[in-house]
């Protein structure tokens, strides 16, 4: 919904998942509230950030999960998309997970792994790797190439030191004919032409 600029709808099916009425567990919300959070720092304003953070907090607290977790929440609030307020080590550090990525790709991609350490440049690589994977490519096939020429004609493009470039058929043609340096003559006088060609009588 985001990329039609429908943020109000977005911000609707939020607060419908998010309800008392829906059937989704406390302990299932907090990757949502996650999502919902970096949502509206994407596209939101202050205080609507800030009613997000102190409902999700609200929920932490609920489910006593705010104990050691107030740093990991200040680094949720600074960051934006992938840049992070911190650098790699201090995460290693904190303990710092990445919530929004958990249940979007098949990978882990916390910086604990199995009580292991992963390098964290790696997870942001492959990230973006697939982030780009999604994203829509453009078609290629109709754009125009970009032929520059040395002395081109004023307005001939929009882009200065090019030109349009002409269909294969009359750039073959154009190819294959003399250079105009080498016509010295005649030449046509084109009202005249133009006057016989009226008056001429074409049979059916």
């Amino acid at each position: 919904m985001t990329h039609l600029n429908e943020d109000h709808n977005a911000r609707v099916l939020f607060e419908r998942i998010l309800s008392p009425n829906n059937s989704i567990t406390k302990q299932s919300q907090p990757a949502i509230w996650h999502e919902f959070l970096r949502f509206e720092s994407q596209v939101g304003d202050l205080p609507s950030i800030k009613k997000v953070e102190k409902r999700r907090l609200a929920l932490h607290v609920e489910l006593n999960e705010l104990e050691g977790r107030e740093t990991l929440l200040l680094v949720d609030r600074y960051k934006f998309l992938n840049l992070l307020p911190c650098s790699n080590d201090e995460l290693k550090l904190l303990g710092y997970k990445d919530v929004s990525n958990i249940n979007l790709s098949s990978t882990n991609t916390s910086l604990l792994t199995n009580g292991s350490v992963v390098n964290g440049t790696a997870l942001l690589e492959q990230a973006a790797k697939d982030r780009r994977a999604i994203l829509p490519r453009p078609d290629i096939k109709h754009l125009m190439p970009f032929r520059p020429t040395r002395n081109p004609l004023p307005g001939s493009h929009s882009t200065p030191g090019g030109v349009f470039p002409l269909p294969d058929t009359a750039l073959y043609l154009v190819k294959v004919l003399p250079p105009s340096r080498n016509f010295e003559g005649p030449f046509v006088i084109i009202d005249d032409l133009m006057e016989r060609v009226a008056r001429l009588n074409i049979p059916d």
